[in-house]
């Protein structure tokens, strides 16, 4: 769906998209496939939503063999609006243990502290652009895939991203997982390198930089 090279057959998909954009897939018309394999095209959370779900499909077990897995762009985008309430609680536990975002990580096969050591997201930053995100259990960090690193300073990054890390520091603690590091906040790393790549392409590269499996 997103090569990684250029593809022969690509013409075609894009030839007959483009003479039935109203045509329906499911849920989604011939133009919602276009955005997605438009290079620099605006993508909203239902586009990185199918991105993630087909990512999921198809590479799913390979990652899953090397304990780690996708997760959908809620996953983050909940954190993120739970940041405030977070904040402003005495007994953080409490909100931190949200059963939506615990329940995702316990999943049979696929808890994370056990099977799942590794997650890999999409993280969408003021509603502007996408990031991926490789957040390590064993490691206690989180790296950041930031695809225009020269817009934001790497205070501005650690406070974007700070929501995710300090509810997960919770719920780790609520589910009562103990690695050799998580007695200290969960520390943030940028990708220093100039890239163009972000949001769904910044997971891949994220997961082959870690030697996932991922083609």
């Amino acid at each position: 769906m997103v090569p990684f090279y250029e593809d022969v057959d690509y013409p075609f998909f894009e030839r007959v998209l483009q003479a039935r954009p109203d045509v329906m897939h499911f849920n989604a018309r011939g133009a919602f496939f276009l955005d997605l394999a438009t290079a620099g095209k605006w993508v909203n959370s239902t586009h990185m939503e199918v991105l993630m779900g087909y990512s999921d499909r198809r590479y799913g077990l390979p990652l899953h063999l090397n304990h780690s897995m996708f997760v959908a762009p809620w996953f983050t985008a909940h954190m993120q609006r739970k940041d405030r309430s977070f904040k402003a609680a005495r007994r953080k536990k409490r909100v931190a243990g949200d059963a939506r975002i615990t329940k995702y990580l316990t999943k049979f096969g696929s808890k994370w502290g056990a099977e799942i050591d590794t997650l890999y997201a999409p993280m969408i930053w003021e509603g502007m652009y996408w990031v991926g995100l490789r957040i390590s259990l064993s490691q206690w960090n989180i790296l950041v895939l930031d695809p225009n690193p020269q817009l934001k300073t790497m205070e501005k990054v650690e406070e974007l991203v700070e929501p995710v890390a300090s509810i997960l520091s919770y719920i780790a603690k609520k589910m009562y997982i103990k690695t050799q590091n998580n007695t200290r906040p969960v520390y943030i790393v940028r990708v220093q390198e100039r890239t163009q790549t972000g949001g769904f392409r910044g997971v891949f590269e994220l997961a082959q930089r870690n030697n996932e499996r991922v083609r």
